[in-house]
């Protein structure tokens, strides 16, 4: 499934990079109206961003243990 975030919602662009693994709007209301516009149109184009996020997102290995590991590093 694909990902529309905004500008100023932090680790989460880690994950969620523009027209590659989702979409990032600026926080108002035409901008993400215009997000989900591009995915409503284009069921190919969410299911792309919607696979390249969940590959990415496993690649980075985001699991509890991992992130306790990293906190207590």
């Amino acid at each position: 499934k694909p990902v529309i975030s905004v500008t100023d919602s932090g680790g989460l662009l880690q994950i969620v990079i523009d027209g590659a693994t989702g979409l990032v709007a600026s926080p108002s209301p035409q901008q993400l109206g215009e997000a989900f516009d591009k995915i409503a149109v284009s069921a190919s184009t969410a299911t792309e961003l919607g696979r390249a996020g969940h590959a990415l997102w496993k690649n980075m290995k985001v699991t509890w243990p991992n992130t306790i590991d990293r906190l207590m590093q």
